[in-house]
């Protein structure tokens, strides 16, 4: 559970959080704006289930996302 409590330099209002599909759309509204990379933070790094589903349902979907 320590790694939940490291704070993030990001607000709260800008966190990227929620399904696959709203991962994409927030994606694509910084992408919109000239975005043209991002770094996500997983918390558990032994969450690999976490991790594929990011790899399975988000990052095909980025291919080629230019706002």
């Amino acid at each position: 559970a320590a790694p939940l409590h490291v704070a993030s330099a990001l607000p709260p209002e800008d966190a990227l959080i929620g399904s696959p599909a709203q991962l994409v759309d927030r994606i694509g509204e910084f992408a919109a704006i000239g975005a043209t990379r991002v770094h996500l933070r997983l918390i558990g790094l032994d969450d690999l289930d976490h991790l594929e589903l990011i790899a399975s349902d988000v990052l095909p979907q980025l291919n080629g996302v230019d706002g």
